[in-house]
């Protein structure tokens, strides 16, 4: 769950994305777990998710590009309808992107999402 976060962070940094939907909670941090010679647990905060340009989202989330709150009334799904929407309008841009992105951004993107992730 956490890593498409990171993953569209670091994508939305770089603008090669558009993102749809609801701002996120804001879980920017993580703990960890200390069983005690007593048996209870001490739970710490043990690091927080940062974005490759040393954004901290604990407490603040990723917001989306286009902002959709999140129903399915009537059946419908209407996050996806407005992604859909977006691409059939915009689609031409997509095309060729790969083209249009130098190798040494695409390497930087590559490297800054690896640390992002804890790889």
């Amino acid at each position: 769950m956490h890593t498409e976060f990171n993953c569209t962070a670091v994508l939305d940094e770089y603008g090669l994305v558009t993102t749809v939907g609801e701002q996120t909670f804001g879980k920017g941090c993580g703990q960890g777990w200390i069983r005690l010679s007593d048996g209870s647990l001490l739970i710490l905060t043990t690091f927080l998710w940062k974005t490759p340009a040393g954004v901290c989202i604990n407490g603040i989330g990723i917001k989306p590009d286009i902002e959709v709150g999140f129903s399915l009334a009537g059946g419908r799904d209407i996050q996806l309808e407005k992604a859909i929407e977006f691409v059939k309008e915009n689609v031409k841009k997509f095309i060729g992107l790969d083209q249009r992105i130098p190798p040494a951004k695409l390497d930087s993107l590559r490297e800054n999402f690896r640390k992002s992730i804890g790889l």
